[in-house]
């Protein structure tokens, strides 16, 4: 067991909602799982990702194809092939608007450490982040 801080312990209200886990991905202080059912629970230290905006939690709900991260932030890939992201703005958790406008048909994110780099359809790339 690691530090509860960083998500080492999963809350009680967490672990309730842990069911039908398809894949779990960290930062390095927070933890995402996606759900069968394209839902993603979260927990760890919520400036780092383990805590999820109401407005991006409510784009995620039952629509999450895939997610990628860095030390502190996610990055979610939608299943209409747009983005959303959390955690540290530092590290790529708060997408600037003139990035989020060209984030449409996203095949795929890579990252590194601090930051994160679409592949569009039409081959093109797009990067935010630290």
């Amino acid at each position: 067991m690691g530090s509860e801080l960083y998500g080492g312990k999963i809350p009680d209200n967490i672990q309730t909602k842990l069911v039908n886990v398809k894949m779990i991905i960290s930062t390095r202080t927070a933890f995402a799982a996606i759900l069968d059912n394209g839902s993603v629970v979260v927990w760890g230290m919520g400036n780092n990702g383990g805590k999820i905006p109401q407005d991006i939690q409510n784009k995620m709900i039952k629509n999450v194809k895939m997610i990628f991260s860095v030390c502190h932030a996610f990055a979610a890939l939608l299943n209409d092939g747009t983005v959303v992201a959390w955690g540290s703005d530092n590290y790529g958790g708060k997408i600037p608007d003139d990035i989020q406008t060209q984030l449409v048909d996203v095949k795929i994110i890579f990252s590194n450490g601090g930051a994160f780099v679409a592949l569009l359809d039409n081959g093109t790339v797009v990067a935010w982040g630290g």
